[in-house]
């Protein structure tokens, strides 16, 4: 369920934990803490602290604070906090309530929406997790006004790629809303969650989930090997799948471009081939990307891809 709250003035009851990363902790997490009168439990923030062991950190801390079955987890924070409690949450007790509250676009418009969680082994992202579906996803727009502008511009290229495979309506509305989004107008803001969250919801309601990896294939590769925001690689992403599938597309170049994406690459072209092994989608001998011309998962080789990563001659 989608609730909108006003984080200021929200009350819940019952045992509860707060987890979130220290930057949110600061900002709105342990005021929070004080108006329900729970604990917070806080990771250092950012994909390094995606792992099997602040899981265990986080579990070890729930059981030390007295916590049951009975508990209710709030996940406070953008993507890597949805992910990291969301599985806590999955695993604690056998499953425990779980409550969402997003603090990045990102994770407004994709990563706190599906059910989706987990940690990275390595370079190997997301490599465990589960689908667990949050008891209530409670959304306050005006905290994006606190956002540094690089988590925003990363939160944008999920919007997009929900435009790109899903609803054209909605890539030509943010070209044409560029205004409102650099000022993060909160009518803007509103519309463009409702919006996303529908998207998303409507797209695995039809059992085409694996259209939402749109970009991931080589964009998760880039994040693990160069430590780059999430959607400053798949904006790469995108344009290196969409040259792979398509071939060139002037509209699409432009529009991520206007967004303020920077779409050249410069990296090992063998290890980024080596990383992209590890992504989920791969079965024992082939893997797949997303095809934005076929709008699903195709076969990638790494002559396919190679010729438009390497340099012009």
């Amino acid at each position: 369920m989608q609730t909108r709250l006003d984080l200021r003035t929200w009350k819940h009851s019952g045992p509860t934990a707060i987890i979130t990363d220290r930057t949110v902790a600061k900002l709105y997490g342990n005021a929070l803490a004080k108006q329900l009168n729970c604990p917070l439990f806080s990771v250092a923030g950012g994909e390094e602290c995606k792992t099997r062991a602040s899981k265990e950190m986080l579990e070890n801390a729930l059981f030390t604070a007295g916590f049951g079955s009975d508990v209710t987890i709030i996940a406070l924070g953008g993507g890597v906090v949805s992910d990291m409690a969301g599985f806590v949450a999955a695993t604690f007790c056998r499953g425990a309530k779980l409550i969402v509250i997003p603090t990045t676009l990102l994770a407004m418009c994709d990563a706190a929406i599906g059910g989706k969680n987990g940690v990275n082994i390595g370079e190997r992202k997301n490599a465990i997790g589960t689908y667990y579906q949050p008891d209530q996803l409670l959304i306050d727009p005006h905290v994006l006004h606190t956002l540094p502008d690089d988590e925003y511009l990363s939160g944008t290229a999920e919007i997009l790629k929900h435009g790109l495979i899903w609803d054209q309506s909605l890539w030509q509305w943010m070209l044409s809303s560029i205004d409102a989004w650099q000022s993060r107008d909160l009518n803007f803001l509103e519309r463009c969650i409702a919006w996303n969250i529908e998207i998303k919801r409507d797209v695995i309601a039809q059992g085409k989930r694996d259209l939402l990896n749109f970009g991931h294939t080589v964009g998760h590769a880039l994040e693990m090997m160069h430590g780059m925001k999430h959607g400053m690689a798949i904006a790469k992403g995108m344009w290196l799948e969409t040259l792979w599938s398509k071939g060139y597309d002037a509209e699409i170049e432009k529009g991520l471009i206007q967004f303020g994406f920077d779409l050249e690459i410069d990296t090992d072209f063998e290890k980024l081939w080596s990383i992209m092994q590890w992504d989920k989608k791969r079965t024992s001998e082939k893997l797949y990307a997303v095809s934005l011309k076929d709008k699903a998962l195709k076969e990638m080789t790494y002559n396919g891809l190679y010729k438009h990563l390497s340099p012009a001659p």
